[in-house]
């Protein structure tokens, strides 16, 4: 078993923070490992001494929950060694999570704090862990040489002394050997701020694994930024099987995989067939799959992989046997391609549909093809022995649409169904862009989320399809006089296709696009208009990045971004952030000049749009596309 229920505290280097002599503070953020979470109500922190006695005077508070962690700034506490303390209640008062760790409080400093908690009686297993992990700076110089030690254990006492390390950067030089449990690293020497990620793993000798990221910047917190360190616990796959480990050739194995992220990150799956011959049969990124196997020979074995990652850069991997046989088992065809225009049926015109397939028996047996169609038909159906195409129609937004062919062996009567999946609503503007060039500006039907059990029905939505080769979203307004809203991944108030301004409404769908570039529009729904005041500004971003997908505010990764100020041209790269638990502000590249502010009242408009002055500031309005 995977993911043992133990805290995991990260204690990184300190921000400057104002306060008494002899005083500091604790910047606490709490994560929930796998357990009854959903019942979770209050969360409650508290600074003790060494010997679990509270302070005098007291030091503890209630957490508030944002980004799926609790967090809170605990103040005035004194400098030195203490314990962090947090328990999570449901809401009759029973306890079901708690956690703590030792700390020591740097004097007029800010600690900040990352604690794991653990289930109330919760099980155990084999799964090593990680207790701390300490970084002697988060915003190293160009060629600093901070020192790296971390804290580890496992439930079996006998792995303990066969536990291996690995510590691993994506830039900079390692000065010492990094499969121990401190080491130094020297950051690299320049001339760009940069986020460098580092990562620890401590593997037992089962092979199971514990990984924590910490993403630092080097010469990132110059200026008025916020410096700050994002901590990633990777997410852990808990099992993958096969419903059949031993397949004739042809044979469909059923994949399931499930996995758990310490941090309660949305966990990502993705299937690849590895080392095995054949064919999915379902798509690849659900927990579960349909393979079949091709031309593999008796005796022989292969290995299928899944693979999980939570966006955030962590990611778990596992592979699943499957062996050819038994000898003389009658084989089913095998597919061998498809061809899936129904992948963009949106457009309200017919799809070709084809597969090829052969019959892996030394006879050769012909094969034939059957077609049916649910919510759409089929027909211009043509096939040979070994292929077959039709034609697929479907009803625009219409919902859940597929199209199944039955291949079947004309001897023993063997057969192997295959089922193209429809998709008869774009998720967005920029597949309706790529599929009809010539579309306008204007009010279009899609479905971000798709049209499985559960999800949004299809929404009408306001796309711009001329700014910079078109292809835009219209997301979210950010009204004026609002604070503190979630307008990336939140549903708020109506949404208007008219881009009408005031209030601030939002459909809350970017952590299920594909987006990799935003444009904000300030005071104007217009780009142009918008350019021309000197008040527009486009990112580009790697796809499902989280600080563009969740939010604004706070940043939950430090990673670079592009930006740019003017309708079309190159992105410049920037890495500069500086984030509170409201605030979310992307700054230039030479980090001298906010490009803007979310946060409130309003958006703020900052000198890295408006060159020439005028009214920066807080207060603005703000329309959100995206692509």
């Amino acid at each position: 078993m995977r993911g043992r229920a133990v805290p995991l505290l990260a204690l990184l280097g300190g921000l400057g923070w104002g306060c008494t002599h002899h005083r500091g503070a604790i910047q606490l953020s709490v994560g929930l490992l796998p357990g009854p979470s959903d019942q979770v109500r209050r969360v409650t922190a508290q600074v003790l001494d060494l010997d679990h006695q509270p302070l005098s005077p007291p030091v503890q508070m209630d957490l508030v929950q944002e980004s799926g962690r609790w967090s809170g700034l605990l103040l005035d506490v004194p400098s030195g060694d203490h314990v962090v303390s947090a328990q999570a209640y449901a809401a009759d008062g029973t306890r079901l999570y708690h956690g703590e760790a030792q700390v020591t409080v740097p004097e007029g400093d800010t600690l900040h704090t990352f604690l794991q908690l653990a289930p109330d009686g919760g099980p155990q297993d084999h799964s090593p862990y990680i207790t701390s992990v300490s970084i002697s700076s988060i915003t190293p110089d160009f060629g600093q040489i901070l020192s790296m030690v971390a804290v580890v254990g496992d439930p079996d006492p006998a792995d303990v002394p066969r536990l291996t390390y690995a510590w691993s950067a994506t830039a900079g030089t390692f000065l010492d050997p990094t499969n121990a449990l401190s080491t130094r690293w020297q950051a690299p020497p320049g001339p760009a701020p940069l986020v460098v990620t580092l990562t620890f793993q401590v593997t037992d000798p089962s092979n199971l694994s514990a990984v924590i990221s910490i993403d630092i910047g080097v010469r990132t917190s110059e200026g008025t930024a916020v410096a700050t360190a994002v901590v990633n616990s990777w997410p852990r796959i808990d099992s993958a099987t096969a419903q059949v480990s031993l397949a004739a050739v042809g044979g469909i194995a059923a994949l399931a995989a499930s996995a758990h992220d310490p941090d309660g990150d949305a966990i990502h799956y993705s299937w690849s067939a590895g080392t095995c011959p054949g064919l999915f049969l379902t798509p690849t990124d659900q927990p579960t799959a349909q393979f079949q196997l091709g031309d593999l020979a008796v005796g022989a074995s292969c290995g299928l992989e899944v693979t999980v990652d939570d966006g955030r850069g962590g990611s778990d991997q596992a592979s699943i046997r499957l062996s050819s046989g038994p000898p003389g088992a009658q084989p089913l065809p095998v597919i061998d391609t498809v061809n899936n225009g129904a992948a963009q049926a949106f457009a309200d015109a017919p799809v070709q549909l084809a597969i090829t397939a052969h019959d892996p028996s030394p006879q050769g047996a012909p094969l034939s093809f059957n077609w049916a169609a649910a919510n759409g038909t089929v027909d211009s159906i043509h096939s040979t022995d070994g292929e077959s195409q039709a034609t697929f129609r479907t009803g625009r937004c219409s919902g859940p649409a597929s199209a199944t062919v039955t291949v079947r062996n004309g001897f023993g009567g063997a057969t192997i169904d295959y089922r193209f999946e429809a998709l008869n609503c774009a998720p967005s503007c920029k597949e309706l862009k790529a599929l009809t060039p010539t579309l306008a500006d204007g009010p279009y039907l899609v479905d971000p989320d798709g049209p499985s059990s559960g999800s949004q029905p299809p929404v009408t939505v306001f796309c711009d399809m001329t700014t910079d080769g078109g292809g835009w979203t219209f997301v979210s307004h950010y009204g004026a006089g609002t604070s503190n809203a979630r307008v990336f991944d939140t549903i708020l108030g109506t949404y208007q296709p008219n881009r009408s301004g005031a209030s601030t409404y939002s459909l809350g769908i970017l952590p299920v696009l594909a987006d990799t570039e935003m444009m904000v529009t300030l005071d104007t729904a217009d780009p142009a208009l918008a350019g021309s005041r000197q008040s527009l500004v486009f990112f580009q971003y790697p796809p499902e990045h989280e600080n563009f997908n969740l939010g604004p505010g706070p940043c939950t990764s430090i990673r670079p971004f592009g930006y740019r100020t003017t309708r079309s041209g190159v992105y410049q790269s920037s890495s500069n952030w500086a984030c509170t638990a409201t605030l979310w502000t992307p700054r230039d590249a030479t980090n001298s000049s906010y490009l803007i502010q979310f946060g409130g009242p309003g958006v703020y408009l900052g000198a890295g749009l408006r060159t020439s002055g005028g009214d920066q500031g807080w207060g603005h309005e703000a329309w959100i596309y995206v692509r």
